[in-house]
């Protein structure tokens, strides 16, 4: 904040702690133009005189007493002067009052009229008349007349500085007399050429105690600071005159005091205070006043656009934190932690198993939980839940994904559907053979549901298998099921509703998702290879198991292990899956080929390779592409069944750790380095429009005894510039079929990561270290303090607030 009594002072006097530079340069853009300042000053000092005479006319007029005047009018008339005080009071904090009075002086347009409004008399004036009017009718202490009282009093107080500053300006002007040709020749402004100094025979003046008293200037000072007065009297007033008004002004705030108002009583003590130590202001001001050579103006000019620059910096940083913060906003809203669970192991309901094995459905590989249906008369359906002990308690939202690895053979069923939907005559006229056969097998179609089941339901018995009802209902969901079947039919309590979606087919990836967040509406999430596809919220009721019903040959199912396949990536998080490494987070992902799942590598301890995602489309991302197409393939996923193949891109996503990446290295068999263009990443932060191409490939060695040998593996390092400021890195194989991947050419396929806690700030710190730097190379100049610069300060503050910032920003 500007300091009214002067702190920083140019050698030529002129102050240099004002803000004249932005004043004069953005004088056109300001909402108030001078003009309209100097009209502000012009009517502060008339209305106050105009009420001074007012409040003396309410006391005695034409040599007649008063009565009281009216209560409402006194508030008025105090609600007035209140707000002028105000008014003046900022117009003197901010510099502009004697900023007008001081260019008025150099222009020599300091008229009488001027005079009287750039003086404080008038202030001196309405606070005596209203303490008259007071004094003739006392019961006039309304909170708005104390109130405007106290306002008076505070700019009075603050009044007093500018006497203070114009000793300093007389005791400059002493000063100046004192320096060398060199010095007045800059304050003048004249250039200096050579040894040649204008107005070189001009003789130094010595600094000794006999040539400081007799300078006219310092001899004004101190004729000022003797006299017994009040700080804004006149040179000429006499010593006897001068000690009256100041006694008469002492008792005018002791009786103010003695008025039971907490706050006038509080101004009036300081103005007291400030008056009885006039002198003690003027010698602590010159002690702690800051010469600055006139040469700083030009500087901080230069400095400015700097200072304009960092400080919208450090707005961007502050942006920046509230936009990390909103971002973990998002991710708790999102509900992306559900989606990377503990893993687990998930394992098929062993009564279901057991009481249908060998008779209806085979176990075809036990480790893998993969069931296949194998009853050649298919007449009957085969429910197959998962154990109830994957069913955590206190777990609000659980997630299972099932793997379609068979479905019957429906060509024409699908493709009498395909052309149900197109309609018209141009369907039935192309595709009438398909529509036939699709007729002819749908009686005997029966589908394959996935979805939940009730843990009321029992299976049936023996008797109710032979039944001819029985074996019709095979075609038909049981009645407790919630959840869907391959053509995209969606069940509630067993009965079809009128919504569906594109439905599944051999090789997608089915998820579902149970959200018990809200025990009184119970949801349940359908998902197909990561894109939601359909929601049921009627009905639900706790206790429902996720299951497989299965009613024909060729239906294979894989219950997925690891996390589930939700179309978010590889999910990260700490600290199940990251390590410390040089006071960083560390990732290791691997991916088998072999048995295509990915697991966490935890190198350089003994800690075993642990389970992390199977499927190589666990790697897959929605957003991995442009919004529009993502949207698109959302929208397209509602109508058509999802074509099942192998992405060609991963995604790795460290959003849940809240860290960002910092570097990361890609490790592939040795065979990729001859392929240059194979293999590319991109970031969220750089979109799939700014790629990095691999093609700097090495070789890594490993440690065998003593020896370093080749093993066989190649890795490359992805630019550290791509990954600045991102969470999601992703791996495309541009020109590569993942589906002819091998364990002989890529015995490893894996991603080491390492994240950072610090938000990505790099652009924004360099520009505040240019700022200061440049700063520090012009005060090493040797130029005075420069403290002019209170902008400057004013941003380094800001910048210290840092400290109290998270520690990712510092």
């Amino acid at each position: 904040l500007r300091s009214t009594i002067i702190k920083q002072v140019y050698l030529d006097g002129s102050r240099a702690d004002d803000d004249d530079t932005v004043f004069e340069e953005q004088g056109p853009f300001l909402a108030l133009q001078e003009d309209h300042l100097v009209g502000l000053c012009h009517m502060c000092s008339w209305q106050l005189a105009a009420l001074a005479e007012l409040c003396e006319n309410l006391v005695e007029f034409r040599g007649e007493a008063q009565p009281r005047p009216q209560v409402k009018f006194t508030d008025y008339c105090s609600a007035l002067v209140s707000s002028l005080s105000k008014m003046q009071s900022k117009l003197i904090g901010l510099g502009y009052f004697e900023r007008f009075r001081r260019d008025l002086t150099l222009k020599n347009q300091m008229t009488p009229d001027y005079t009287n409004i750039y003086q404080i008399e008038h202030l001196v004036t309405i606070f005596e008349k209203m303490h008259a009017l007071q004094k003739k009718h006392p019961a006039i202490t309304t909170s708005l007349y104390l109130a405007g009282l106290t306002d008076v009093c505070r700019v009075i107080n603050k009044c007093c500085s500018l006497s203070v500053n114009e000793n300093i300006g007389q005791f400059m002007n002493c000063f100046s007399e004192f320096l060398p040709p060199q010095a007045k020749a800059q304050m003048r402004g004249e250039k200096i050429v050579g040894e040649h100094i204008p107005g070189g025979g001009e003789p130094d003046k010595p600094i000794t105690t006999f040539e400081v008293e007799e300078s006219e200037h310092m001899e004004k000072v101190l004729v000022d600071l003797m006299k017994t007065s009040l700080p804004w009297e006149v040179e000429e007033t006499s010593q006897s005159e001068s000690l009256e008004k100041l006694a008469n002004f002492v008792l005018v705030l002791l009786d103010f005091v003695s008025l039971n108002d907490s706050a006038l009583a509080i101004q009036a003590v300081q103005l007291l205070s400030r008056l009885c130590r006039r002198r003690k202001d003027f010698l602590e001001a010159i002690d702690d006043i800051q010469l600055l050579a006139v040469g700083d103006h030009d500087k901080f000019n230069s400095l400015e656009p700097w200072v304009k620059e960092c400080d919208r910096v450090i707005d961007r940083l502050n942006q920046i934190e509230a936009n990390a913060e909103q971002d973990k906003w998002y991710l708790k809203k999102e509900g992306l932690e559900h989606y990377a669970p503990e893993v687990k192991p998930i394992d098929w309901n062993q009564d279901d198993l057991e009481s249908n094995k060998g008779r209806f459905i085979e176990e075809r590989d036990e480790k893998e939980r993969i069931i296949e249906y194998t009853m050649k008369e298919q007449y009957r359906q085969v429910v197959v839940r998962i154990h109830p002990s994957n069913l955590q308690e206190g777990k609000h939202v659980s997630n299972f994904d099932f793997d379609i690895r068979g479905t019957q053979k429906t060509d024409a069923l699908r493709e009498g559907k395909g052309t149900e939907d197109q309609g018209e005559e141009k369907a039935a006229e192309k595709d009438d053979e398909a529509t036939e056969g699709a007729a002819e097998n749908e009686s005997s179609f029966a589908p394959l549901f996935v979805g939940v089941i009730s843990s009321s339901w029992n299976p049936p018995s023996n008797r109710e298998e032979d039944s001819a009802d029985f074996r019709l209902q095979r075609l038909q969901a049981p009645t407790e099921f919630f959840g869907c079947d391959e053509m995209g039919k969606l069940y509630i309590r067993g009965q079809p509703i009128k919504e569906t979606f594109g439905g599944f087919a051999q090789g997608n990836c089915v998820g579902l998702e149970l959200d018990y967040s809200e025990p009184a509406n119970a949801k349940l999430f359908i998902y197909v290879d990561g894109y939601r596809v359909a929601a049921i919220d009627r009905e639900m009721e706790e206790g429902l198991i996720p299951c497989v019903i299965m009613t024909s040959l060729q239906q294979i199912v894989k219950l997925q292990q690891g996390r589930p396949r939700r179309g978010k990536g590889l999910l990260i998080r700490n600290p199940m899956d990251t390590r410390v490494e040089e006071n960083l987070l560390a990732v290791s992902i691997t991916y088998d080929v072999l048995l295509d799942t990915f697991y966490k590598q935890f190198p350089g301890t003994d800690r075993p390779n642990e389970l992390l995602y199977q499927g190589w489309n666990s790697s897959f991302c929605t957003s991995s592409i442009d919004r529009r197409t993502e949207y698109i393939s959302k929208i397209k996923a509602f109508k058509n069944t999802l074509e099942p193949r192998k992405v060609s891109s991963w995604c790795i996503n460290c959003s849940l750790t809240g860290h960002y990446l910092e570097s990361a290295r890609f490790v592939r068999g040795a065979r990729i380095a001859a392929q240059k263009a194979f293999i590319s990443f991109y970031t969220n932060t750089s979109t799939h429009m700014h790629r990095s191409v691999a093609k700097d490939w090495k070789t890594l060695y490993k440690q065998e005894g003593e020896k370093t040998v080749e093993s066989g593996l190649v890795y490359v390092d992805i630019n550290p510039n791509l990954l600045y400021g991102a969470t999601q890195v992703y791996v495309c194989f541009n020109e590569e079929d993942p589906a002819q991947l091998s364990p002989e050419q890529d015995p490893e396929i894996t991603m080491h990561l390492k994240l950072t806690q610090l938000l990505p700030v790099r652009e924004e710190r360099s520009q505040l270290v240019k700022l200061f730097n440049h700063f520090t190379a012009v005060c090493r100049q040797g130029d005075g303090h420069l403290l002019k610069y209170h902008k400057v300060e004013i941003l380094a503050l800001r910048v210290l607030t840092f400290l109290r910032s998270t520690p990712a920003l510092c």
